[in-house]
């Protein structure tokens, strides 16, 4: 998996807090500046649309939801063209978050509309859901880290 700085960032500060991550910022290389057309394997070179996802797991729970989501999401999640940047857990607060991106020419929402919508999702079992207690989604931009 290529390493992408600036959603790695993104969900840092929302773990560390801020002084931690401009500690962070200033070692790690910035983010390239998005490019159209296509790379040598004929993958757009288009930035990517990203989502951070924050999940409050339900107490007690963390392990069977880990579990669920490693096999059921992951392999799904590629089979549909996203790709997952990174996933973390805050045993603290018995949270998951993890940033999910797309690149291909439907959109990102349309694109995760028809994941949810397809049978091979609807089979997941057991379904990562039921471990959730709540929800958070927020759509995330590289910001440069250095002048």
């Amino acid at each position: 998996m290529r390493r992408r700085p600036h959603l790695w960032l993104a969900a840092t500060a929302y773990l560390l807090g801020a002084a931690t991550t401009a500690v962070l910022a200033a070692v790690l290389p910035a983010p390239q500046p998005a490019r159209s057309g296509s790379n040598a394997s004929g993958r757009s070179t288009t930035a990517a649309t990203s989502q951070l996802r924050v999940f409050t797991i339900n107490r007690g729970q963390m392990d069977r939801f880990l579990d669920a989501w490693r096999r059921g999401v992951p392999p799904l999640r590629a089979k549909h063209g996203f790709r997952i940047d990174g996933a973390w857990v805050v045993p603290e607060r018995n949270e998951f978050l993890w940033v999910l991106s797309y690149d291909g020419p439907e959109g990102f929402q349309a694109k995760d509309s028809a994941y949810y919508a397809s049978a091979e999702r609807g089979a997941v079992d057991p379904d990562p859901v039921q471990f959730i207690a709540r929800s958070e989604r927020w759509f995330v931009t590289p910001v440069a880290v250095r002048p």
